[in-house]
């Protein structure tokens, strides 16, 4: 009798080990339906500042060696921003000057570069500001003598 008691319980423990036990559904809930948050309100992006420049004058074209010259521009902020800007004064791919502008968007403003020609080789120079080039025409006013002797045969006697 005691094996049977022994087969009869392990015959009901591998019963009970397959059986899963899940716990009785409970009657249907109506689901609530989670807040839905209110739209954000955010400001229009803005465009970043953009520079644009234009308007190189030269005045005057063509100067002598000790006079004045005055080189302007005018720069322009085409973006929705304000900022700064540096406007940078080469004179053949060498920078001479620079001054700062600070525009708000939409706004322009002339900047000017004004100095006197030392002594410089007569010729033409490039200008540029911004990308925007000109051409600045030097004239040497001192006059040269040449003293180099020359040669009797270039003489001429009478």
């Amino acid at each position: 009798m005691k094996k049977l008691i022994i087969v009869v319980s392990i015959a009901i423990a591998l019963i009970l080990s397959t059986l899963s036990c899940t716990p009785a559904a409970s009657p249907a809930t109506p689901a609530i339906p989670a807040p839905v948050p209110a739209p954000t309100l955010t400001p229009p992006s803005q465009t970043p500042a953009a520079f644009v420049v234009n308007n190189l004058s030269i005045s005057p074209h063509e100067v002598e060696t000790g006079k004045i010259v005055t080189i302007s521009a005018t720069v322009s902020n085409s973006g929705g921003s304000p900022g700064d800007y540096m406007a940078i004064l080469n004179i053949n791919n060498r920078e001479v000057a620079t001054e700062s502008v600070v525009l708000d968007a939409g706004e322009s403003q002339a900047v000017s570069f004004i100095f006197t020609v030392a002594e410089a080789s007569s010729g033409d120079y490039t200008v540029e500001i911004g990308g925007i080039t000109g051409t600045l025409t030097i004239i040497n006013t001192t006059t040269v003598i040449d003293t180099t002797p020359k040669p009797a045969s270039d003489c001429e006697w009478p």
